[in-house]
């Protein structure tokens, strides 16, 4: 085995054996990438370590401030281009209200939807609860997920779905769990008069993942009407869990523009909300690029354009008022400071600070 001509001086002196990085160097095996890890190893790797000077910091926060404030116009003039109408609550409504619990009887209501401005195809309606904690995590994990893929299970894989597994008769509930047993279901019919016989067009198609629908909500070994059930996508959407106690839920949408007017929505009010003081509502609107209307993404944009408008503008006044020295471009100033090192040291650190200033000043 060889070695460089480093290690053979030093063997030659009578030095002792080269170190872990020269054999490493020169064994047989070396291919370059042991050294890599040694390296690695011993924290000697090649390091970028920038120099945050005053005039690269300001300038950076100066440049963030820029892109913010385009980033906050742009979101809140799209946002104030998109047609979004008032939520129509239909809970109050007496002939809408079906108490505390449902008895299964369907109420038949009607409620006005005023339309301001052209919504331009496609738009999409919402169903609405508010005070409804989807996020509990008892409802959360009550619910069999290979149950829904059509998967039949035992007994025993089902306890997932406590307390809704079965029915006293002892028959297994399909779907089972909480979830799947409070499914909303009030059902809506968009209309152009009251009488509700010119409708408006809409469809379900597209309003669940295309996820859900080819792999988590599969027809298994079940009736027709469970299988349907459990591929229908407004069962899929109310499935698919909301992360605040107020929430809005695809329900259809319309493939063609609606002019301004006075339009009506038909209800079969089946829901019960006022058992937990929750509410219901109807929720239409347009949507682009960034989601439905906000204008509070633009507005928090532009929030944080002040605070970096404000730091870069204090940054730069420091700067200008009273600049910091930077030692490591001024000689002088490294000498300066290793010449107090001497005054304040004792002799040991004396001598070495002396060295220190000595080699600076020969560089």
């Amino acid at each position: 085995m060889g070695c460089t001509v480093s290690a053979c001086v030093k063997l030659c002196k009578g030095d002792q054996e080269p170190d872990e990085e020269e054999t490493i160097r020169t064994s047989e095996d070396f291919h370059g990438l042991r050294l890599h890890f040694y390296r690695i190893r011993q924290q000697e790797s090649p390091t970028l370590i920038p120099i945050l000077r005053p005039a690269f910091v300001i300038t950076f926060y100066y440049l963030l401030f820029c892109i913010f404030v385009a980033v906050g116009v742009v979101l809140i003039i799209h946002s104030g281009q998109i047609v979004s109408l008032e939520d129509v609550r239909y809970d109050n409504v007496d002939s809408c209200n079906v108490g505390d619990t449902s008895d299964g009887t369907t109420n038949n209501c009607q409620v006005e939807i005023e339309v301001t401005e052209t919504l331009k195809a496609p738009f999409y309606v919402y169903y609405g609860l508010t005070n409804f904690h989807q996020n509990h995590r008892r409802y959360v994990s009550s619910r069999n997920s290979l149950q829904l893929a059509g998967e039949e299970q035992t007994d025993e894989q089902l306890s997932s779905c406590d307390p809704i597994v079965f029915f006293p008769n002892g028959t297994e509930i399909i779907p089972c769990g909480l979830t799947a047993w409070s499914r909303f279901n009030d059902t809506f019919t968009f209309c152009k008069d009251t009488g509700c016989q010119d409708q408006i067009n809409w469809t379900d198609q597209g309003i669940a993942w295309e996820s859900d629908e080819d792999v988590a909500f599969q027809p298994g070994p079940w009736t027709d009407a469970q299988n349907e059930l459990i591929n229908s996508p407004d069962f899929i959407v109310w499935m698919r869990l909301a992360s605040f106690d107020t929430f809005t839920k695809l329900y259809r949408i319309v493939n063609e523009d609606l002019a301004p007017g006075t339009y009506f929505m038909d209800i079969g009010s089946n829901y019960p909300v006022s058992g937990y003081d929750g509410t219901k509502f109807i929720a239409i609107t347009e949507t682009s690029w960034f989601g439905t209307r906000k204008t509070s993404l633009g507005i928090i944009y532009l929030a944080m354009c002040g605070c970096l408008f404000v730091i870069a503008t204090a940054l730069l006044l420091r700067h200008l008022i009273k600049p910091r020295r930077l030692a490591y471009e001024d000689l002088n100033l490294v000498k300066e400071y290793l010449v107090k090192t001497v005054d304040m040291g004792d002799e040991e650190e004396k001598q070495k600070a002396l060295s220190q200033r000595d080699n600076a000043v020969n560089t």
